[in-house]
């Protein structure tokens, strides 16, 4: 499936089951596939939404700076929930896709009806944010003078360099620090689930930390798991997602 956004771009999604309204949303540099298993698994209780970042084929190749912004991506996300009528849905994501979900609660928590931040936090910390960014710089650096063919994953290598730069340089290495959120962070009231793989070290300590500045937040730490716990530990994702559903009033 597939719509337009409002500044011409085409964005692809997939949809599984029916229900409760989920959007879930990817990870750098993930794509559709991303959260597939876990759509079809969640299908009988919910209908799940996962579209494909601008620039993310199947989505339309987009490269300018100016439209590959972390305002666009909550627009595409917004437009999306129109456009496939998920209406007030529970708005969750991975990496990059967790914090495109709490900048959209953050903007309007009427919106919405819960978050699920997963593996959230990564440099979102003072004495970790020099670090981060200087990790995003090298890696977008390395997207830009490499063949994509010599990266070190398949996911890498279908990636188109332009983008990769983008989303790095344009999204994830000029988003705030939780810091400087912290009294919107505080002030959101949305129930919210953050979970976290015990071995990913980036994340552990900033998904704590947005853990105890959000009001009506859980935080679940996952055993033997690292950046992407749904993948890890798959049934134990889904378990944790389930209990937060069940805890939502009925939409």
């Amino acid at each position: 499936m597939e719509f337009t956004a409002s500044d011409g771009a085409t964005i692809a999604f997939e949809m599984h089951g029916a229900g409760r309204p989920v959007v879930l949303l990817h990870e750098f540099p993930g794509g559709l596939h991303s959260w597939r298993a876990q759509a079809e698994r969640l299908g009988d209780v919910c209908r799940v939404v996962t579209p494909a970042v601008r620039g993310y084929a199947p989505s339309s190749l987009v490269i300018e700076p100016k439209r590959f912004t972390q305002a666009r991506l909550n627009q595409d996300v917004r437009e999306l929930m129109a456009f496939s009528g998920a209406e007030r849905p529970v708005v969750g994501g991975c990496s990059m896709g967790s914090y495109t979900a709490l900048f959209l609660g953050l903007e309007d928590p009427r919106a919405f009806q819960g978050l699920v931040l997963v593996s959230c936090g990564g440099g979102g910390l003072p004495d970790n944010r020099a670090a981060f960014e200087g990790r995003i710089d090298a890696l977008a650096g390395r997207y830009e003078r490499e063949d994509p063919s010599d990266m070190p994953t398949p996911l890498d290598r279908s990636l188109d360099k332009r983008v990769a730069s983008l989303t790095l340089r344009n999204v994830i290495g000029v988003r705030p620090g939780l810091d400087e959120m912290e009294l919107a962070l505080r002030t959101l009231d949305l129930p919210v689930l953050v979970i976290v793989g015990e071995n990913d070290a980036a994340c552990v300590p900033g998904s704590r930390r947005l853990a105890d500045l959000l009001p009506n937040a859980r935080l679940e730490v996952v055993p033997d798991a690292g950046h992407i716990p749904q993948r890890d530990q798959p049934d134990r994702f889904e378990a944790l997602v389930r209990d937060f559903l069940d805890t939502l009033p009925p939409c």
